[in-house]
């Protein structure tokens, strides 16, 4: 027996004092009786008795907790590192070079990038796109590798908004009722390719993201209605095997959780900029979007623009309208 010593006749059970079957800790604190019972039993048979006091458990009172400490990444002090970088690259080239670069870069017109506040790290070798919340705060980076599609964000970044900070929501009139409508796309290059067409766009960092800031964008800007472009992607597959498309999906649960009247524009190609790529028009984007119905909001919202039934035209009943029918004379037998 380990850390316990057997009795004997020169030293009995100081319980049942018999000196076989029964067990002393070498301490001498606890007693392992065969014969006398206790509260205290044992798994293996008899019981434990107590010869000493067992020292009292001491509680060691904790401290408060510490405090919370502050994010180390300043998101707006980066971006604005990035943006500095962006307008005096060295080299001697400046900020036309870089808007230039990054124009011929990703296809799009460099003034339509420009209204992104866009940025460059050479440390990353990507270009810098900030992420807003719906108050216009830079709460993250984005970062889009140059030459390549390659896209990560920067380490403590949260997911954010892409767009112009001076944006301006459209104004429209649909079955007699004006309101103010924004078009919510996904990524930035798809932004911009929507500001190249006029539209008043909204860029997600993701397909499932944004829908909170988008909230509040929209109450910033008394937006009642939304037009929301989901990318056209291939179907992928679940573990279970059923099919899913990740652009389409992400559209409703967005205007499921956004609470505003909405509809869902789904384009031929990919996405939006390979939409514009391809010869895309504001009034053709127009006039798609017209053809999709406007759908009432899950999370509340108003519905401002319920589809109008076709009216039938009514006719005044004056005396030179009413249509009068000739009286028949009665027939007389002369």
């Amino acid at each position: 027996m380990n850390g316990w010593r057997r009795v004997s006749r020169r030293e009995p059970c100081p319980i049942c004092e018999h000196a076989d079957w029964c067990g002393v800790s070498d301490d001498g604190a606890v007693c392992h009786c065969m014969r006398v019972e206790s509260a205290n039993p044992c798994p293996s048979g008899g019981w434990f008795h107590f010869l000493k006091e067992r020292p009292k458990r001491v509680e060691v009172r904790r401290g408060p907790k510490p405090p919370v400490r502050p994010r180390m990444f300043n998101a707006e002090l980066t971006m604005a590192g990035f943006r500095a970088e962006f307008e005096s690259p060295g080299g001697g080239k400046d900020i036309f070079d870089s808007l230039i670069e990054v124009a011929n870069d990703l296809n799009l017109c460099a003034a339509d990038i420009d209204r992104l506040l866009v940025g460059r790290s050479a440390f990353h070798g990507a270009w810098a796109f900030p992420m807003l919340d719906g108050g216009g705060k830079c709460v993250g980076i984005r970062l889009r590798e140059y030459g390549g599609s390659g896209k990560w964000s920067v380490g403590g970044s949260r997911d954010g908004l892409f767009y112009d900070p001076e944006l301006m929501p459209r104004e429209a009139e649909y079955n007699g009722m004006k309101g103010h409508e924004l078009v919510v796309v996904e990524g930035a290059t798809d932004c911009i390719a929507g500001y190249a067409l006029g539209l008043p766009c909204v860029g997600r960092s993701a397909c499932a993201t944004g829908a909170d800031a988008l909230k509040e964008l929209c109450a910033r800007l008394l937006v009642s209605r939304v037009t929301i472009v989901s990318d056209n992607d291939e179907y992928k597959f679940r573990p279970d095997g059923t099919p899913w498309k990740p652009g389409a999906e992400g559209a409703q649960a967005l205007a499921r959780r956004m609470g505003r009247t909405y509809r869902i524009v789904t384009p031929p190609k990919k996405d939006l900029r390979e939409w514009y790529y391809a010869g895309l028009t504001a009034e053709t984007f127009w006039m798609v979007a017209d053809l999709q119905p406007w759908r009432r909001a899950q999370g509340g919202g108003p519905v401002l623009f319920p589809p109008s039934a076709p009216k039938t035209p009514t006719i005044p009943h004056t005396q030179s309208s009413v249509i009068k029918r000739p009286t028949r004379r009665p027939h007389t037998h002369e």
